[in-house]
């Protein structure tokens, strides 16, 4: 009966500690978004305008997507291998975050850090945006490090994130534009922007549906409370053999 109890009740601990893990942030197709707080004007549903309000995003699941090849096209590759992440971003009160919100400043901008399994340093990634409901995306200034890419946002709604992690090297292989020089020709590349190392976007648009890739980061909660229930089951039989 005690060897049941201690059982049940490290399954009890295991799932409020999945729990714990998962209120971290809201997520979507295996990214999940940091819930830090920022403050910014914002204008609620009902069209209340807050000053200084605290506010943090959301995410949901979401379709919207470009094509193969116009992915391929924004993340300057000619390989197939690459990841999509689809999401829905928004905006809401810190205290409620079922109360949706838009920034009440056109000019305002809100940096949003989501986590990314799979993005390094070193990848080529690009972050597109449906802006108000457009049939093309905008392209958003990113900065990416080791499982975090963040995107600046004047507003929110759908989002796809694209994550290459090849070898290929082209004259646009970085995240972060850099102004043209007209004394030096430059690759065309048909979209009239270039890359260089660090943070910030390119100009690129891509047009619509491709499938999304996801991970799921679940997995490893659940393994980690597998293991610790049998840990734990083993625990309580080897200290009754020493018993017996």
């Amino acid at each position: 009966m005690k060897k049941m109890k201690l059982v049940a009740l490290s399954a009890v601990l295991c799932l409020v500690l999945g729990m714990t893990v998962n209120a971290e942030g809201s997520s979507a197709g295996g990214v999940q978004v940091s819930q830090e707080t920022k403050t910014a004007t914002v204008t609620k549903a009902d069209g209340t305008k807050v000053e200084n309000a605290a506010v943090v995003p959301v995410v949901k699941e979401s379709s919207k997507a470009v094509v193969k090849e116009e992915a391929k096209k924004a993340l300057k590759i000619d390989s197939d291998n690459f990841t999509s992440y689809t999401m829905d971003v928004s905006l809401a009160m810190a205290d409620d975050t079922t109360s949706a919100v838009t920034l009440a400043d056109g000019s305002a901008a809100i940096e949003v850090a989501f986590k990314v399994p799979e993005v390094k340093a070193s990848s080529k990634v690009v972050v597109l945006h449906w802006k108000g409901g457009a049939t093309e995306p905008e392209q958003l200034p990113v900065t990416v490090g080791d499982g975090v890419v963040k995107a600046v946002f004047t507003s929110f709604s759908p989002v796809e994130i694209l994550v290459y992690n090849g070898s290929e090297n082209t004259p646009d292989n970085e995240n972060t534009p850099k102004p043209s020089d007209p004394n030096k020709p430059g690759p065309s590349n048909g979209s009239g922007s270039s890359n260089s190392s660090g943070s910030g976007s390119t100009t690129t648009t891509a047009s619509t549906g491709t499938s999304p890739k996801t991970a799921d980061s679940s997995a490893v909660i659940y393994v980690a409370e597998a293991l610790a229930v049998l840990s734990l089951a083993g625990a309580v039989i080897c200290r009754k053999k020493s018993r017996a």
